[in-house]
């Protein structure tokens, strides 16, 4: 009922933008009632827009509890776990004493991490390096409740082109080997499962300088969203997490502010709040961007990111050349 209202507003804007354009352009004299009403419509819809995105952020959390309920004594697999969010999401699950799968490139990290996990709670590993594509069938052993697509790789700042192997990393990362492995998985995934897909706030905009990972983003939003349609039936649940920024090593931002959060923040709002929408917003100051982001023309904020991107570029080629 929530969609369907707040599809009526966004036509009823459609249409006051309409007759007040076709007034303005054939010469017509616009009445003070015109333009009353139209101010109106818009103060609806921006009214139910802060209600729909609140209510959203509320349920997600309400219903949360189910989540753990169903995959209880069941395993979760975590790829990307040994660095930043991944990393955070698996010590957060570990300490609500979940069964964890973490999953990474790098030997020594994936030790340490498991090392670190296994004080709170059963933790397996697997190395893998997902910049490669891989074959995940013989893999897959264990009863997976929640699979955790968090592997991901960007362009550098430093080039103005992405080079051909880069391209291929962006892709078998973000794309080809997390799609891989879910199907492995739902071979043998019984049903209340979890498909979380960790993806980015850059797949619903132009992003220049940044157009392969922009690109890799919104093709796994696509697929996630689809395959949220294909599984409803098996009562597996489907999520593509849309963040803004967060303070990682692959954002190559430090320090963490209210509308940055830090790694740790970020992946305890992912916890808190999966298991209800297709497509989700967890942090909060990262919902209040996406108000503001509603209302703002794409032209505009194509741009905007082209000078924030070039600017990053030149203090990274600066810093290289030193």
């Amino acid at each position: 009922v929530l969609l369907i209202v707040k599809d009526v507003y966004a036509v009823l804007m459609i249409i006051g933008t309409y007759f007040f354009m076709s007034s303005f352009l054939i010469g017509k004299k616009i009445c003070p009632g015109m333009l009353f009403t139209i101010f109106k419509i818009f103060v609806l819809f921006l009214c139910f827009q802060v209600i729909y995105l609140n209510f959203r952020f509320v349920a997600s959390r309400i219903l949360n509890y189910r989540v753990w309920k169903n995959i209880k004594g069941r395993w979760i697999m975590i790829t990307g776990a040994t660095d930043g969010i991944g990393k955070e999401m698996a010590l957060i699950l570990a300490k609500m004493r979940q069964n964890i799968i973490i999953v990474g490139r790098n030997a020594e990290k994936l030790a340490a991490t498991q090392a670190e996990i296994s004080k709170l709670t059963q933790c397996k590993s697997i190395l893998m390096d997902f910049a490669v594509e891989q074959s995940f069938d013989d893999v897959i052993t264990d009863n997976i409740g929640m699979l955790i697509n968090n592997a991901g790789v960007s362009s550098e700042y430093t080039k103005d082109f992405v080079d051909e192997e880069r391209i291929t990393q962006i892709i078998n990362v973000n794309n080809l080997n997390a799609i891989k492995l879910t199907q492995s998985v739902l071979k043998k995934m019984d049903k209340y499962s979890y498909i979380i897909n960790i993806g980015s706030k850059v797949a619903d905009f132009p992003c220049p300088l940044h157009v392969v990972y922009a690109a890799s983003k919104r093709m796994l939003k696509s697929w996630s969203v689809s395959l949220a349609y294909e599984l409803n039936h098996r009562y597996i649940h489907v999520e593509y997490i849309s963040p803004h920024f967060v303070a990682t090593k692959m954002s190559k931002i430090r320090k963490s502010n209210l509308f940055v959060p830090s790694a740790h923040d970020f992946a305890k709002s992912v916890v808190e709040s999966v298991g209800t929408w297709w497509e989700n917003t967890p942090y909060f100051y990262h919902v209040v961007q996406n108000l503001f982001l509603m209302f703002i023309p794409e032209i505009l904020i194509g741009y905007a990111v082209y000078f924030k991107h070039s600017h990053i570029q030149k203090l990274a080629l600066r810093k290289k050349n030193r």
